[in-house]
């Protein structure tokens, strides 16, 4: 039983998906959900110049209730770039069989 849910690079483009948006994520908080994401835009910023995005704002206005944003623009590292640094030599891709997990557990571990 679960009740972390993750999402990097949260974005939203179709109205079909910002529509159904609201309810998921409301009836997830209902549940005691604790929902996680990234995005490269701010919540009010979510499905900016949407077609009908109007119908859109009723679940923008209800994530301040449940969320704490976070901004990393006014953090003086950008640690996308530190991450990237961090794995060069690997190549910024993780494999997870059983031998990679004693150096991804130790990254993780630091983080």
């Amino acid at each position: 039983k679960g009740k972390l849910l993750c999402f990097d690079e949260f974005q939203v483009t179709d109205i079909a998906d910002a529509m159904i948006l609201k309810r998921l994520f409301t009836l997830l908080w209902e549940q005691g959900g604790i929902v996680v994401a990234t995005s490269n835009r701010p919540p009010p910023d979510l499905y900016l110049h949407g077609i009908q995005r109007d119908l859109f704002l009723p679940f923008i206005n209800v994530l301040p209730q449940h969320c704490q944003v976070v901004s990393m623009w006014d953090s003086p590292v950008d640690y996308r770039l530190l991450q990237a640094a961090q794995t060069q030599d690997r190549g910024g891709v993780f494999f997870t069989g059983e031998e990679h997990h004693p150096p991804f557990t130790d990254m993780f571990t630091k983080l």
